[in-house]
């Protein structure tokens, strides 16, 4: 009996113990109906934030549209940059996708009509100046539009230098046209430069086209100004006068910071070069003529106020010495092609010293060296033909000699050194043994 009442009560115990189940049974349920629920809400919100940004976008787009067609381009462009914060909080993305296509295509009308404000029109911009441009180009910047503001920005004033210098007549000396030219040239350059780094200095990668479009330019002008100075009928005094001209103007620029004088010598470096040489076989083939005719007779000037205008125009040349000879008032102890010789090889070395150029110096130092040479070899081997003939016409070989040794050959090594970096060696070495030669 006692075993049969535990055995009862064990199996009571572990029917107390085990927690009923049921399989229909779900807990969860009610909570997922509150989720559901929750979600339902946040999407009618998401749908009636989403109208009202719509419908506040429509009004701001018909405002643009009314900005634009009253030219109230900043206006305009605020009120794009007002859409776009409005279009990228658009919750649904499928229509912030339509937002955003419409309010580039409305984006793409006001881009238009900026770049047409700075299309190059002679009754417009080309006129005004450069800072009439500096409204549309401050907003396309805005619109991020860099690259399309910078390019139209200096196409603009391609057209512009392109216009001005046309209008630009021809008419008057060469240098007094080519002055006026270089003047009103880096006169746009320098004005475009400054109005270029108001508008673009703070930008990087803009700067690089400004200096392809300044090296453009400048090709350009040295074209213009070589097709008039370069074509072989221009004096070569005028030349270096030009060429003088356009570098004092191009100078202006380093006001700016631009160091584009080595631009401009580096152009103009050929058409230079070429110049000083077709002038020094000029010389050297005049010189030869010239000495095939000679009749070693000493000048005559006719009248004591005609040897004084030669004596002054000599010191203006800076022979200063050159009185010592003159005798019997109107004579002079030169031939007529030693004149001749004196005034184009001082010409021609002023020519240079007014062009130079580093690149250059050791060519125009031959150049020169080329010229005195063929004066001194010709006077050099009369000397050795007269020594035992005529000694009046000896002397007055000996004379002239003499004024290039002493007299014209120093100013001329005076020139050079006080404009060249490269010493005359050569020359001095000719004066040196052609001294030496006439003293025998």
């Amino acid at each position: 009996m006692d075993a049969t009442k535990r055995r009862h009560l064990s199996k009571e115990e572990e029917e107390i113990q085990q927690p009923p189940t049921s399989p229909t049974t779900n807990p969860f349920a009610p909570a997922a109906k509150r989720q559901s629920k929750v979600e339902e809400l946040m999407q009618g919100s998401k749908d009636e934030e989403t109208r009202d940004l719509l419908n506040l976008i429509e009004n701001r787009s018909e405002d643009l549209d009314v900005f634009i067609a009253q030219r109230n381009f900043e206006h305009g462009v605020g009120v794009i940059l007002e859409l776009k914060e409005l279009v990228a909080s658009i919750p649904i993305e499928q229509a912030r996708k339509e937002a955003e296509g419409k309010l580039e295509t409305r984006v793409q009308q006001l881009v238009e009509v900026l770049c047409g404000e700075l299309k190059t029109t002679p009754d417009r911009s080309l006129r005004r100046g450069s800072a009439v441009l500096r409204r549309p180009v401050s907003l396309l910047i805005q619109l991020g539009q860099v690259s399309k503001a910078c390019r139209l920005f200096l196409k603009n004033r391609s057209g512009a230098i392109e216009f001005a210098l046309q209008q630009l007549r021809t008419e008057g000396s060469i240098t007094l046209f080519i002055n006026k030219l270089s003047k009103l040239f880096f006169t746009y350059l320098n004005e475009t430069a400054g109005e270029f780094e108001i508008s673009f200095g703070e930008i990087n990668g803009c700067f690089s086209a400004f200096t392809v479009w300044l090296e453009t330019e400048m090709k350009l002008f040295v074209e213009k100004i070589s097709s008039q100075v370069f074509s072989g009928n221009t004096e070569i005094t005028d030349v270096a006068e030009c060429v003088s001209n356009a570098q004092t103007h191009c100078a202006q620029l380093k006001s700016r910071g631009l160091e584009v004088d080595f631009l401009l010598n580096n152009l103009l470096m050929r058409h230079i070069q070429a110049a000083i040489k077709d002038h020094r076989q000029k010389i050297i083939d005049a010189t030869k003529l010239r000495n095939s005719e000679e009749g070693w007779r000493p000048v005559n000037m006719g009248t004591p106020q005609a040897a004084d205008r030669l004596v002054e125009e000599m010191n203006q040349l800076g022979l200063k010495k050159f009185e010592d000879f003159r005798y019997q008032s109107c004579f002079i102890q030169l031939t007529t092609s030693s004149l001749a010789f004196t005034r184009a090889l001082i010409s021609h070395v002023d020519t240079c010293v007014k062009m130079v150029m580093p690149e250059l110096e050791k060519s125009m130092l031959n150049g020169i060296f080329d010229i005195a040479s063929c004066y001194t070899v010709f006077i050099d081997g009369c000397l050795k033909a007269e020594r035992d003939g005529n000694k009046d016409k000896f002397q007055l070989i000996k004379q002239n000699a003499t004024f290039l040794a002493i007299s014209l050959f120093p100013l001329i090594e005076q020139k050079l050194k006080k404009n060249l970096s490269h010493p005359p060696r050569k020359l001095e070495e000719l004066r040196t043994s052609f001294l030496r030669d006439i003293s025998k």
